[in-house]
């Protein structure tokens, strides 16, 4: 539905100021923890997927890191550096990257333009 893409973007920018200004709570990032280290593991049971991880990760960083390994730095993420993470990235223009017709997208000014005003509206809140 492109008609609705704008309004998915300002949802976008509403949920990432929420987690900027009060962070995420324990229970969601548990089950996100969980849903991405489920997903890894179960990735790494196809052997093609696995053979690429361990030439990406060779090339990348020149060895080859364990799933528990990966796991054990999922687990050490806290809520404080998600909300962190967000805030820094909230602290600088966007970036967008559109597929489809961009017709169909709000353009780069006003998504800017939305951040800037919610950002705003948030500043002036009591």
């Amino acid at each position: 539905m492109p008609e609705a893409t704008g309004q998915l973007v300002g949802l976008l920018v509403n949920q990432l100021l929420s987690i900027a200004l009060h962070g995420v709570d324990s229970t969601e990032l548990s089950r996100a923890k969980n849903q991405l280290k489920s997903s890894v593991l179960m990735n790494l049971e196809s052997r093609m997927i696995l053979y690429e991880d361990i030439g990406r990760q060779l090339l990348t960083y020149g060895i080859r890191e364990s799933p528990e390994s990966i796991c054990d730095k999922v687990d050490a993420v806290t809520a404080a550096d998600v909300q962190r993470v967000v805030r820094e990235a909230m602290a600088h223009k966007p970036s967008l990257v559109y597929m489809g017709k961009l017709s169909d997208f709000p353009s780069y000014d006003n998504v800017a333009q939305a951040i800037d005003q919610v950002l705003t509206q948030q500043q002036q809140s009591p």
